[in-house]
């Protein structure tokens, strides 16, 4: 690693966050092994670029490009103090990861600000990801294609949900997630790219929720999420995020050559519902956002029927 000792690069690179440093030109002087195990790009093919190109690219959870508008690089040098978010980055094999980013301002020897210094960890949960797959595909719960939880499954533990907020007042929300216009894909595209979009969806999806949440492919195009411990305000953040990052990650995917959105439905579970109840109003709500436009999410009392908006204005 560029201008480091020899002893402190061996502590480096035994580290579990990525770390890398930036100059002052936007130029990467320093990434050590775990950047090279987060992100698929080597050392030698990052060192010397510049960080606007492949290797971050970065995003932030509203899928704003921080590249340009919101680059932290020049946050840092510009007010001198440490910056810490949640962001996406880039990897060799096309992939957004989401990572945890800590950056500080870098002095040279005279200390002056001459760039910054990053650490990142993956956030995602590959390890939990295996764990789950192994697990379902013992108990027969698992779709072949996707590699989440199939029908059943989803049924099972949206019960043990219900159960929870009958038992404890546990709160959660579910959503129901279904691709626009997934025929027509297959139509144009042919089925191994439609395969192939249903396969990535379900991985960012996997990797837009925690391990405490759940997301299980209901079938065709049709996705079920439930998401515990949140208010309407907080799902409703969280379907706006998974729709807008779909959309952000299949377009990156195909280079552009092939736009995927999603419509949403989201409710929150209350008592008295079941799973049929819980399921019916979520498919119902998914349903407003395909009439009014798709590529939307629709909650309990706020579609654009109910606001008295007209689909030009949603």
């Amino acid at each position: 690693m560029n201008g480091l000792d020899p002893t402190i690069t061996q502590l480096v690179d035994r580290l579990q966050e990525g770390v890398f440093a930036i100059d002052r030109e936007h130029k990467i002087t320093i990434w050590n092994k775990s950047a090279e195990r987060i992100t698929g790009f080597s050392a030698e093919e990052v060192v010397g670029s510049q960080c606007k190109d492949n290797i971050f690219n970065t995003i932030d959870e509203q899928c704003f490009n921080l590249c340009g508008r919101g680059c932290q690089l020049e946050a840092i040098l510009e007010q001198n103090r440490e910056q810490e978010r949640n962001a996406y980055y880039h990897t060799r094999d096309g992939q957004r990861i989401p990572v945890h980013v800590h950056l500080s301002p870098k002095r040279d020897s005279e200390g002056r600000i001459d760039g910054v210094f990053g650490t990142f960890l993956d956030t995602s949960t590959d390890m939990a990801t295996l764990d789950r797959i192994t697990r379902l595909q013992r108990l027969a719960l698992l779709d072949p294609l996707t590699r989440l939880g199939n029908r059943r499954y989803i049924e099972r533990e949206l019960k043990r949900r219900l159960e929870e907020q009958r038992r404890y007042g546990w709160p959660f929300g579910v959503l129901f997630i279904d691709i626009d216009g997934f025929k027509s894909i297959n139509d144009t595209h042919g089925h191994s790219v439609g395969d192939r979009v249903l396969r990535m969806l379900a991985s960012h999806l996997s990797k837009s929720l925690r391990t405490i949440d759940f997301i299980g492919r209901w079938g065709g195009d049709e996705f079920v999420a439930a998401v515990v411990n949140v208010n309407a305000v907080e799902l409703r953040s969280i379907a706006e995020r998974i729709r807008l990052l779909l959309g952000y990650a299949v377009s990156e995917e195909f280079n552009g050559s092939l736009s995927v959105s999603v419509s949403i439905g989201a409710t929150i579970g209350m008592t008295g519902d079941t799973i049929s109840i819980l399921l019916k109003r979520a498919d119902r709500l998914m349903y407003e956002s395909k009439r009014f436009g798709k590529n939307r999410v629709t909650m309990d009392g706020m579609s654009p029927a109910h606001l008295g908006l007209r689909t030009s204005e949603v």
